[in-house]
């Protein structure tokens, strides 16, 4: 038997591991911000089915350890590393956007804002009214008011009496957000912060230029798909909807008279998102998937199916973005990443239905030699990895001192997100 080689970091190098949960897979990824580096490098990524989540949430406990357990083995024997603890991602419908502002009088006597004041007024900020069952994850600054000036970025070091934090709250329902834990917790894992996994997304594929024109990251995956809205540099808008690659396999298995199993597997070979791109007398031969399906379906047919449900979903999207005024005017267009939109003419069908440029996301920032970086299902694990170190030529989540301060949320085990990520910044 081969000893497994173990990483262990020189001074200054820091190891963090990003796990996104998903309906359809658990996705892992470990990267290491070395001495003096410029981006993050990814020492490996996995990916393993799983079982145990219903659009996002957590539905059995077991399931979800089993599948979780699985995929940190996996790459602890690629990465070479022992996990102890990870930032993971939080999914689902019940996960909610709001806009809140927090003011405090400038505390020192020759009225220099100090990072203790920008504290002071995100945590003001915070101050909000929640229903019983429901609990904030996380904080996200976005800009600071100094006296009636507006727009201000990193307020330290200036002058002023009044501060005010304009921030957003990331809330979700406590019941699903302790299953997680439970699940995570269980496989003797700590959690360093609990991140919305399409916000993760926009972390991994999303550079400057694009916050700043104005980007859509679509996100879709089996049970989900989500939305976040960047102009300015700043989240302005973030939504999960309850449908997603899944129901697309179920709209086939229904067409088809089939199982989901088949279905996936037709849909993985043979899908196209646009008619015009299948030859009208092309056939698929159903007994290619087992021995008693002996009949045959017109591939337009497949597509057809395929189209009307990526089509309903992109509709969904578009009337969201309507609703905030940006329907078909967002310069930046719509980034998309998750394994629900790896069908082939999808991209295609989205610039058609949305009227902006459409495109699969590509990680930014990092480096690596290992090909699944490229693949949209990792885009949310390489952000949760990128959100940890703290490193990257623009953060999308949670911004460190380099531009908007980074809030001073406390998740489980006393982790310190403002302490930790500056840790990272020289």
């Amino acid at each position: 038997m081969v000893a497994q080689r173990v990483y262990r970091p020189m001074a200054k190098e820091k190891i963090v591991v990003g796990l996104d949960i998903g309906s359809a897979n658990v996705k892992i990824a470990v990267g290491i911000l070395k001495n003096d580096a410029e981006r993050p490098e990814i020492l490996g990524v996995k990916a393993v089915p799983s079982s145990g989540v219903r659009k996002g949430v957590v539905v059995e406990i077991k399931e979800v350890v089993a599948s979780t357990a699985k995929a940190i083995e996996m790459v602890e024997t690629v990465a070479g590393v022992t996990v102890a603890s990870v930032v993971a991602s939080v999914n689902g419908t019940h996960v909610n956007m709001r806009k809140t502002k927090g003011v405090v009088v400038v505390s020192r006597a020759d009225s220099e804002i100090s990072e203790g004041d920008v504290d002071r007024a995100l945590d003001a900020a915070k101050t909000i009214s929640l229903p019983a069952n429901r609990e904030i994850i996380t904080v996200i600054p976005l800009v600071y008011n100094v006296d009636g000036e507006m727009g201000i970025k990193d307020p330290v070091g200036m002058n002023g009496v009044k501060l005010e934090a304009e921030a957003v709250l990331i809330d979700a329902l406590s019941p699903a957000i302790k299953n997680l834990r439970k699940c995570i917790n269980e496989t003797r894992l700590d959690i360093d912060a609990l991140i919305p996994a399409g916000l993760a997304a926009a972390q991994s594929l999303l550079n400057k230029k694009q916050l700043d024109l104005g980007t859509a990251v679509v996100d879709v995956g089996a049970g989900t798909t989500s939305i976040a809205v960047y102009e300015e540099g700043r989240l302005i808008h973030f939504k999960v909807f309850p449908v997603g690659g899944a129901h697309i396999t179920n709209d086939i298995a229904i067409g088809l008279r089939t199982s989901t199993e088949v279905a996936e597997e037709v849909k993985l070979r043979y899908g196209n998102a646009l008619p015009a791109n299948v030859n009208k007398k092309d056939v698929i031969n159903m007994a290619e998937f087992g021995a008693d399906l002996n009949f045959k379906i017109a591939a337009t047919q497949l597509t057809e199916i395929i189209e009307a449900r990526v089509s309903e979903i992109f509709e969904l999207l578009n009337k969201e973005l309507k609703s905030i005024d940006r329907k078909g005017l967002l310069p930046g267009g719509i980034v998309f990443a998750g394994g629900g939109i790896k069908i082939p003419g999808t991209v295609e069908l989205a610039k058609e239905i949305f009227k902006l440029p459409a495109q699969i996301g590509a990680t930014q920032n990092v480096s690596g030699v290992l090909d699944e970086m490229h693949d949209p299902i990792y885009a949310a694990c390489l952000g949760l990895v990128k959100e940890g170190l703290g490193n990257g030529e623009e953060q999308a989540v949670t911004p460190s001192r380099r531009g908007i301060a980074v809030p001073n949320i406390k998740i489980k085990h006393g982790f310190d997100i403002r302490k930790f990520i500056k840790s990272f910044i020289p």
